[in-house]
């Protein structure tokens, strides 16, 4: 079996509350929770090759697009 290892530049997690703005009678204003529970968000920021590399790559495949 052969695994392939993608290094990463960065990795982040966050949490996200969801929160809505309530007017009352009065016109005050009130903030409550939509959910009781936060939103996970993780991002991953992935480095495949270099920008000499790419640059070479994307040269190659678009080099003939027009013929396509």
């Amino acid at each position: 079996m052969v695994y392939l290892t993608i290094p990463m530049k960065d990795q982040r997690i966050s949490h996200t509350w969801m929160t809505k703005i309530q007017e009352t009678i009065e016109g005050d204003e009130k903030r409550s929770a939509l959910f009781t529970w936060p939103r996970v968000k993780l991002t991953n920021e992935l480095h495949l090759a270099e920008d000499e590399k790419r640059r070479f790559i994307h040269a190659h495949l678009f080099r003939d697009i027009h013929n396509l």
